[in-house]
């Protein structure tokens, strides 16, 4: 029901070798970034804080929350939450291309061999 042990073959033995990890894994603010709602897991745990995150439709901010298997899908941002907005400057990825992108390398290059050539 916590979503720790296997779905399938459970055997009561798999109780024996869980470890820690298991257990935090279902953590909310684990799932937040698993989900990638955060890029990283002090923002997860902010964002929870600031109730961003539904859980099947409720506002948790308890970050230590534990997800059932069930609820795990419906993890997402709080519909009233500025986090919905795909443009929010705090869900850009890594990735993202910044807003005034500085001039690109080769075109650098291109006016700075005519000066060599003068000289």
């Amino acid at each position: 029901r916590m979503g720790v042990l296997p779905v399938t073959g459970g055997d009561l033995n798999a109780i024996l070798v869980l470890q820690n990890e298991d257990i935090l894994s279902r953590r909310l603010q684990t799932i937040v970034f698993q989900k990638g709602l955060a890029t990283t897991i002090k923002q997860a745990r902010q964002l929870i804080n600031h109730g961003h995150i539904f859980v099947d439709g409720h506002k948790v901010t308890v970050p230590g929350y534990i997800v059932l298997r069930e609820e795990e899908g419906s993890v997402s941002y709080n519909p009233a939450s500025p986090f919905t907005d795909e443009m929010h400057p705090m869900r850009a990825g890594p990735g993202a291309a910044p807003a005034a992108a500085p001039a690109p390398v080769e075109e650098a290059e291109e006016t700075a061999e005519p000066a060599e050539e003068a000289n």
